[in-house]
């Protein structure tokens, strides 16, 4: 059954809840108000580049259109179009299409299942949400530390620069070391209750 409870930042101009679909790990259903102050205030940041270790992201648009990078490509995705997958290890990023004659944006977003420790699921974004809404609300720079352990125990990692040797590998491995040992012994977390539970 979908829950009932919807979860909101930056001011509701984003907010979600998640359901239940078959053979995935988990699914949300996130609506973003793209004519929001907030969201406009923003839509010259893009989030950044990142990858997956061990799962396939799908995306299905429900309404409006979502820009989707993948491996230097740009696809605009709207609601006639499949479910779009993302497999491990590619590098990608998705946004809202600017100038859409939608206002609301609406997607279901959910990943494959796997038996992996470090995955991603709800409670990964229910907290990246949550420390970028933080990093807005008060002005602080964002620590590379913390996004690191986020994205690590999200079975994820930021994509570095392409003319970097092994980019993926060594992608990876900035991640485990500074996001989850460094972090650890820093007293870093990657997940906090005051952004998994509202």
């Amino acid at each position: 059954m979908p829950s009932q409870t919807q979860y909101h930042r930056f001011g509701g101009a984003i907010y979600w809840r998640v359901v239940d679909l078959p053979m995935r790990a988990f699914a949300i259903e996130v609506t973003m108000d793209t004519y929001h102050p907030r969201l406009v205030k923003l839509q010259d940041r893009k989030p950044p580049t990142h990858l997956y270790i061990y799962q396939h992201e799908y995306i299905e648009i429900i309404e409006g259109s979502l820009v989707v990078e993948l491996e230097g490509r740009t696809y605009l995705v709207g609601p006639m179009d499949d479910e779009f997958v993302i497999p491990p290890w590619i590098h990608h990023r998705i946004y809202p299409a600017l100038l859409s004659e939608h206002r609301n944006l609406k997607f279901i977003m959910s990943g494959s299942t796997t038996v992996e420790v470090y995955r991603l699921d709800s409670i990964f974004f229910h907290n990246w949400y949550g420390y970028q809404d933080q990093v807005v609300e008060t002005g602080e720079s964002i620590d590379i530390i913390q996004v690191l352990s986020m994205f690590d125990a999200g079975g994820s990692c930021l994509s570095l620069p392409w003319y970097i040797p092994f980019v993926k590998t060594v992608s990876r491995v900035m991640g485990v070391v500074l996001g989850r040992w460094i972090g650890s012994v820093f007293g870093y977390q990657p997940y906090h209750p005051e952004w998994t539970n509202d």
